[in-house]
């Protein structure tokens, strides 16, 4: 909301929080000025206001002040539980700690960036070291890799499991750990035992959004429409303006047939980070599901530009040209697709669906439930692209292991 010229009042109410925190950080050099206001959203009474000198050697202990001083003036008592993840410091130097945040932004946006994340990710560790936040981002960037399908094959998930065992051996990084193999679990598949170390990991940290995120998608790959749906709407509680909230937020109506309810997320979330690759394929995606193509067309010439090589663009782009009723075109955005998870083989047979190749369509469906998507309600109901495939004597018996799953989803460890 930086630049807005919405009132406090109407901010709360937008966000539904009752305190608004306004105020403002220079940095010249290493020094840095901060001032703040803590402002009642129902009011506009000024609650408290102070301002902070100091370096850039100094902005943990900034942020703790100015954190405690805010729980002063709300009147509020802290759990301990509360009072010790304000207290922690998982990364101590604070350019360590910028290179971080910049990594996860990248990595969070799919696709080449998260190259470009891991990149600065090893920067960081050679200033920081391989503490356990680093090394679990290490591990979300080798899971994105193949979620994004750059990857070649899954060995980057072999990376990302060894990392998650070692973190869970550490005195300090087994909820890390519990993070890093929750979304291993995820893309191979196995949705009961993703949510089992999502939930565990939550329970030392309810405020990390990547695992909102990707336990509300497991959640819903798993056909649990009422436990996703509730994930969702308690992460964008939390995080109201966060990128993977908006994300989440967006896609969870198709798989209950309330596509053109997510837009508005997905394009506030664009808003915010037009450079994100999956948002760009998720709003893409959305406007085929809404049978609006000029759009979705947009949404695949920028990944084209932007995403060359990637799965989904090839997948997005040759669902547009395949309703242009441009098929050699579609198929030649097809050609070669191989090896890749849950989710991308879902797609690809709805690529397929359009374009007419109803075999190849069904076995690339059934290869997708078979890796564990099995929305069994969205498979049968909602998905416009798969009707042409509804009617043909294999789709029957592929919908029925995704019923099967769905019904006997229960979250467990098998590590």
């Amino acid at each position: 909301l930086k630049g807005t010229d919405k009132d406090v009042r109407t901010i709360g109410r937008e966000l539904g929080v009752g305190h608004v925190l306004e105020g403002s950080v220079r940095k010249a050099g290493n020094n840095l000025r901060i001032t703040a206001q803590l402002i009642d959203a129902r009011t506009d009474d000024h609650l408290w206001a102070d301002k902070y000198s100091g370096t850039m050697d100094d902005v943990f202990d900034l942020q703790d002040q100015v954190s405690r001083e805010i729980v002063k003036a709300l009147d509020v008592t802290l759990t301990r539980d509360e009072d010790r993840r304000l207290a922690d410091r998982p990364i101590v130097d604070p350019r360590a700690f910028e290179l971080y945040i910049q990594a996860r932004q990248e990595i969070r946006r799919y696709g080449n960036a998260v190259d470009r994340g891991m990149r600065l990710l090893a920067q960081a560790m050679d200033i920081e070291g391989e503490t356990a936040p680093l090394q679990a981002l290490l591990g979300l960037a080798k899971v994105n890799q193949v979620r994004s399908g750059t990857s070649l094959g899954m060995t980057p998930l072999e990376e990302a499991e060894q990392i998650g065992q070692h973190l869970m051996a550490s005195a300090d990084g087994a909820h890390y750990g519990h993070a890093v193999l929750g979304m291993t679990a995820h893309t191979r598949g196995n949705m009961a035992t993703a949510v089992f170390h999502f939930r565990l990991a939550l329970e030392h940290d309810p405020t990390d959004a990547d695992l909102w995120f990707h336990m509300g998608i497991a959640l819903n790959a798993a056909g649990q429409d009422a436990d996703a749906q509730e994930t969702g709407r308690r992460f964008l509680e939390h995080d109201p303006l966060g990128t993977l909230a908006l994300v989440l937020a967006g896609v969870l109506p198709w798989f209950v047939g309330r596509a053109a309810d997510g837009i508005p997320y997905l394009e506030r979330m664009l808003e915010s980070d037009p450079q994100s690759v999956i948002g760009r394929w998720c709003l893409g995606y959305a406007f085929t599901l809404l049978d609006r193509w000029d759009e979705a067309a947009s949404q695949a010439t920028w990944m084209q530009l932007h995403a060359e090589g990637m799965p989904y663009t090839g997948q997005l782009s040759a669902m547009v040209e395949a309703h242009r009723g441009n098929m050699d075109v579609a198929r030649g955005w097809l050609e070669g697709i191989t090896g890749l998870d849950y989710h991308h083989k879902f797609h690809v047979a709805e690529s397929f669906a359009m374009v007419g190749d109803t075999e190849a369509a069904l076995t690339w469906l059934e290869e997708s439930v078979d890796s564990g998507f099995t929305p069994y309600h969205y498979i049968v109901d909602h998905c416009p692209f798969l009707a042409p495939l509804r009617d043909h004597v294999r789709f029957a018996p592929i919908a029925a292991k995704a019923r099967e799953a769905m019904e006997t989803f229960a979250p467990g460890a098998s590590y």
